[in-house]
């Protein structure tokens, strides 16, 4: 698929949303939580078009898996083993009866068949939303090669089946009652990406209005009725909706940038700086209760509480200073390099040249002009 710079400008928005909500607007602004969502519905539209891009390709289900693993599971089992160990040594430990489901990528399943969620530290609860996306890379796969693009019958029912569950008190926060910002990711990607093309084309600007408006009118329609419907069933049904209509909108957003790409109009989101919050941004979210934690613990250990002016303010500048240097050290001294090594371990080689039939005529011997042997080499790097 053709890389879309805005996009990582909207990761690096969405994580700093996110940071600051946990930071200071938990119960003031709690519709900042929902950035989570603009994630799941980039991280959609993303997998399912590498997924049709490779589509039939020699070893692309294997690649695809280890590609994930090496992006996903390296700092998120370093987070975790670093939460365990300050956790052990903190002032205030927490009760880690959890660590099996956490370590499994599969916490709160148990309030699919109404169970008790044994505890953890909440510096790690918010890995929900990782848990989630890490179950739908594993499945979604599987179903976008039994099925093909015809995958796309699949999304409606889905979304049915996440209302549904959400109507019956299941809470929102497994893989099967929030699918709807994945679920409408992936079809925007089935629907800009043409059969036989691997690159998916830019849609007019008609089209991306379109679908930005229309998912917002319904967003709009949707908090209207949140806040005008009655006690019972239909209060139930419009609570239950909820989630489809944040992650619609979402996919309203998703849709105007993929429409408006390139152009004047978004070159905000162009910005070097917002671009290089984005490539951090998986760090950065990951990394930041942790840091929050282990910065009121020690200011806890220290005895300086009371003594020291505005000190919220400073700590609150130190929480975020500390919790992007740690995203940009990770993104320096682990991810990148990773990254590099996971291109080089799943690149696609070329398929060998056809050896040449044994011929009777000597071949010609090969040019000396330096114009043909730089064409030669152009052809040998496009080969590479």
């Amino acid at each position: 698929m053709k890389r879309i710079p805005e996009f990582d400008a909207l990761r690096g928005l969405a994580a700093a949303i996110i940071v600051v909500y946990h930071l200071r607007f938990l119960k003031v602004v709690p519709a900042m939580g929902t950035a989570v969502d603009l994630f799941f519905v980039l991280s959609g539209y993303l997998i399912t078009g590498i997924l049709l891009r490779d589509l039939g390709a020699p070893g692309a289900l294997r690649r695809f898996y280890i590609r994930r693993a090496l992006r996903i599971w390296p700092i998120y089992y370093l987070a975790l083993a670093v939460l365990l160990v300050l956790n052990h040594v903190s002032v205030r430990p927490h009760p880690i009866d959890a660590w099996p489901q956490f370590l499994t990528y599969t916490p709160f399943v148990q309030a699919y068949w109404g169970g008790a969620m044994p505890t953890f530290p909440p510096a790690f609860v918010h890995t929900w939303s990782l848990a989630v996306e890490e179950q739908f890379y594993t499945l979604w796969p599987l179903l976008v090669v039994a099925f093909g693009r015809r995958v796309v019958a699949t999304i409606p029912p889905l979304l049915v089946l996440g209302v549904v569950l959400r109507f019956r008190g299941i809470p929102g926060g497994l893989l099967l009652t929030h699918l709807d910002g994945l679920l409408l990711g992936s079809w925007l990607a089935i629907a800009l990406q043409p059969r036989g093309d691997d690159q998916a084309p830019r849609p007019s600007v008609r089209w991306g209005a379109g679908v930005a408006i229309g998912a917002l009118v319904f967003w709009a329609i949707g908090k209207g009725a949140v806040a005008l419907a009655p006690s019972g069933d239909l209060a139930r049904i419009v609570a239950a909706l909820g989630p489809m209509r944040i992650a619609l909108g979402y996919a309203g957003i998703v849709a105007w940038v993929i429409a408006l790409q390139g152009r004047p109009v978004l070159a905000v989101l162009r910005d070097h700086r917002l671009i290089e919050l984005g490539k951090i941004s998986y760090g950065f979210y990951l990394y930041h209760p942790i840091v929050f934690a282990a910065i009121t613990n020690a200011w806890i250990a220290s005895g300086w509480k009371g003594s020291i002016p505005n000190a919220s303010l400073w700590l609150d500048a130190l929480r975020l200073g500390l919790s992007l240097g740690a995203a940009w050290a990770s993104w320096r001294w682990i991810e990148a390099p990773i990254g590099r090594w996971k291109d080089r371990l799943t690149s696609r080689r070329p398929d060998p040249a056809p050896r040449r039939p044994h011929l009777l005529i000597p071949p010609a011997r090969a040019s000396k002009d330096p114009l043909e042997r730089s064409i030669d080499a152009s052809e040998r790097d496009q080969l590479a």
